[in-house]
């Protein structure tokens, strides 16, 4: 069997000892609330072993692998239609099933822990299985998305700016929730308080405004999604970001424009016209503000 490249030592429980097989390449972070690894490598294989944060295994591209619970032996299956949940401290195994393993992990600190249990409005048994047992589910297609969108922000680009990730931790979070609770919360609606409801509306106009960021939309675009009037939206907004709708759709057009702009792929006309903007001054002053910088500034900081 092949020889290790892994050259990295962590503190971290379950990285301590290199996997078995060659690794092509590694990114471990373990300062943000949410952790991750990425590992991308040949002939992967790691024994049993655990960690000291829930974790959730998320295949890329053509990637195929199984993890075992020590527990009860059993075994699952995962490929990038698919992602599993792990408790922390659950002994499990990793294997490739395919030529090329490709997965990222992610690890949610406490803090987000407990905000998934209480946004969600979840109820002690569902802390209670997501402690203890291994969940196997499969990603809906905004969840793709949401995923493809970090994977570029944390392990591609490394570089965005404080709070960028923020909301596409929460969404993978609270998308996860929806897909393995969904029904169960359904079936509790009569017990949802208005508080849970209105976090809920919150979620439904942010990837609202996620998902046509860059389209000419307004206030009254974002309420109808969210069936809510204009003026319950600026207070969800108010209430829950500290900020209102159009503040935001500007900040994430600029976090966006400045990620295109490192790219160096596009002109500063090409990337202001992409994220929204069709008059270039206008897109130069709210750049400054910003980022303290100009675009050309930036470019020219950059070069």
């Amino acid at each position: 069997m092949l020889k290790s490249s892994y050259l990295m030592s962590t503190k971290q429980r379950g990285f301590e000892k290199p996997p078995l097989g060659t690794l092509l390449k590694q990114i471990l972070d373990f300062e943000s609330p949410m952790a991750l690894a990425y590992e991308r490598g040949i002939g992967f294989e790691k024994d049993f072993h655990d960690h000291e944060s829930h974790m959730l295994v998320c295949p890329r591209g053509p990637c195929r692998m199984t993890v075992q619970d020590l527990r009860d032996k059993k075994i699952y299956k995962i490929d990038n239609t698919k992602i599993l949940w792990v408790p922390k401290g659950v002994e499990h195994n990793d294997q490739a099933r395919s030529s090329i393993y490709d997965t990222l992990a992610l690890f949610p600190n406490d803090e987000y822990f407990n905000s998934l249990i209480k946004d969600n409005g979840l109820v002690s048994t569902d802390r209670k299985s997501l402690e203890t047992e291994l969940v196997l589910f499969k990603k809906s297609s905004w969840l793709d998305e949401v995923l493809n969108r970090y994977f570029y922000e944390r392990v591609l680009n490394r570089h965005s700016p404080p709070g960028c990730t923020f909301f596409l931790e929460k969404q993978i979070l609270n998308e996860f929730v929806h897909i393995v609770f969904g029904e169960k919360k359904k079936s509790r609606k009569k017990e949802t308080s208005s508080e849970n409801f209105e976090e809920e509306l919150g979620h439904i106009a942010l990837r609202f405004i996620e998902s046509n960021l860059f389209e000419d939309i307004d206030l009254e675009m974002i309420a109808r999604t969210g069936k809510m009037s204009k003026s319950t939206l600026l207070r969800l907004f108010k209430s829950q970001l500290k900020t209102t709708p159009y503040e935001y759709i500007k900040k994430r057009r600029l976090d966006e424009a400045l990620n295109l702009l490192k790219s160096k792929d596009y002109t500063i006309g090409d990337v202001a016209m992409l994220v929204g903007y069709s008059n270039f001054s206008a897109f130069s002053k709210a750049f400054r503000q910003r980022f303290g910088k100009t675009p050309t500034e930036f470019m020219s900081s950059n070069n």
